[in-house]
């Protein structure tokens, strides 16, 4: 059925092609109305407040879904649904909502929306990523359809930035259970098609807050997992736009064609070599710098990501004001790397596996690790699994030593305040800093705690970070508005266009 429904689209699209040839100006026209950009992988689901991967966010998030807050390109916090936000004390926020906005299904955004979509994610049924954000709220006040008061339990300096997240996009109670398969958002684009494995189709939402500044009526997004098959889909000219484009070996010949402009931007993307603090081998913190000294992440950089990196010490990256740079504490050092062990009581090192999602990035990383590894007396095993798999046994599991994976989101740093988070580490001078940052009541008062957190968690090598990969996208040189960092995995379409 599903074959045969691609070759009807495919007919179509043909008879479509054949109609515009004899005439050019329906032909730009369409070009002109219509973008199309693809991603590497598809979402499991189109519903941003569940525990889906990023990729939903790069499809939805801006797009179909909005928030009270959002993020710019440089990552700072700007109004979205909510047209103003105060801090009116460390526990409270009051919103001002945008009036006259609509759901896709015609009926109006409320602040009752809003209290049911929070209430929403903090119930025990909900699994979404930053339940805890919504736990820890307290009450929510609505005393008219346009105003929305929140109350937290603690204060937290990063509330607004939670709220600027896909698993924070604001949902109605008529079509919140359906929006898995047929999403029903405030966004500037409403969903007409999904075909699984396949493709994505957005329309133009005629009705949307902002509609008089979006220049597309269509939006295109394929899901192309072959590296090659992406890159031969650009240059025949299929696609508009890669963004995430992680086939960095090919780059050059996508910078030979002429026709395409390539950005290379700061991102939040965190690599990391995660190491079990629980394990055996590695509840001693000798043990887990001896593995961060036995990495030369300037060649993991060059090998695993053509040098589109930076290599980091710590759970932030340069994209974040407050980044401080301690990779001096992790440098390459594998005479280090073997005292460390024997110390450790492992004179002549160890065997160990390290289990790696099925993702060439990682893949690669893993394999110049294990060459990298024999100097400083590391034996490593490589054992890849399916990311369903990777998800029971290592993430929730956690029956693992080793294993790699990168972290998008956020302040994913706060992650290490959970001892029961899969990297199982447990520090409480971690969780001081950790918690005076995010209850802090000034900038400065911040970054100095997030700081320390920083350093401390450097200290302890909860993990071995490797690198922050760049935001490579690679887009036509006519479209405009492509954002060249990447503060969240967001594709903002209403804010691209063709320059002519």
């Amino acid at each position: 059925m599903q074959h045969s429904r691609r070759n009807a689209l495919k007919l179509g699209s043909a008879a479509l092609m054949l109609a515009s040839l004899g005439n050019p100006d329906a032909r730009a026209q369409a070009s002109r109305d219509t973008v199309t950009f693809s991603l590497s992988s598809e979402p499991p689901t189109l519903d941003p407040t569940t525990q889906p991967s990023t990729v939903l966010s790069s499809v939805t998030l801006l797009n179909v879904f909005e928030g009270l807050t959002r993020f710019n390109e440089s990552g700072e916090i700007t109004p979205c649904l909510a047209e103003s936000f105060t801090r009116t004390s460390p526990t409270e926020y009051e919103f001002r909502l945008r009036k006259g906005v609509k759901f896709h299904d015609g009926s109006p955004f409320t602040a009752q929306d809003v209290k049911f979509t929070f209430e929403r994610n903090a119930s025990d049924k909900s699994t979404n990523k930053r339940k805890r954000v919504f736990t820890n709220i307290e009450a929510i006040q609505t005393p008219d359809d346009h105003t929305v008061i929140v109350k937290l339990k603690k204060a937290s300096w990063i509330f607004l930035s939670y709220l600027a997240e896909f698993s924070s996009a604001i949902v109605s109670p008529k079509t919140a259970d359906t929006n898995a398969t047929q999403p029903v958002g405030t966004g500037p684009y409403r969903l007409t098609n999904w075909i699984k494995g396949d493709s994505v189709t957005l329309t133009r939402f005629e009705d949307h807050w902002s509609r008089d500044k979006l220049t597309f009526n269509t939006v295109k997004i394929r899901f192309v997992g072959d590296a090659n098959a992406r890159v031969n889909a650009l240059l025949s000219g299929e696609l508009d736009v890669a963004p995430d484009f992680l086939s960095l070996d090919l780059i050059d010949k996508i910078k030979r064609d002429g026709r395409f402009a390539v950005g290379a931007g700061k991102s939040t993307d965190v690599h990391i070599l995660c190491i079990n603090n629980k394990s055996r081998l590695f509840s001693d913190v000798r043990m887990r710098r001896a593995v961060s000294h036995a990495i030369d992440r300037a060649s993991l950089i060059d090998g695993a990501v053509n040098g589109f990196a930076v290599p980091l010490g710590t759970q932030m990256t340069p994209m974040y004001p407050q980044y401080a740079d301690v990779t001096a504490l992790s440098n390459y050092d594998p005479a280090k790397a073997r005292k460390l062990m024997a110390e450790a009581g492992y004179p002549n090192g160890i065997d160990v596996t390290i289990k790696v999602p099925a993702n060439l990035v990682w893949q690669r990383a893993a394999e110049i690790m294990q060459a990298q590894f024999v100097e400083s007396q590391i034996r490593m095993k490589i054992e890849v699994l399916e990311w369903a798999q990777w998800l029971d046994v290592v993430f929730r599991q956690k029956a693992y030593d080793l294993s790699i994976v990168t972290q998008p989101d956020p302040w994913t740093i706060f992650n290490y305040t959970d001892p029961n988070y899969f990297y199982q580490y447990d520090n409480p001078k971690f969780l001081e800093f950790a918690t005076e940052a995010d209850t802090a009541t000034s900038e400065a008062e911040f970054t100095s705690a997030i700081q320390a957190a920083q350093r401390q968690l450097a200290e302890d090598a909860a993990s071995a970070w490797l690198f922050s990969m760049a935001n490579v996208v690679v887009y036509k040189k006519e479209l405009k508005g492509i954002w060249k960092d990447a503060p969240n995995k967001i594709n903002e379409v209403a804010r691209w266009s063709w320059t002519s």
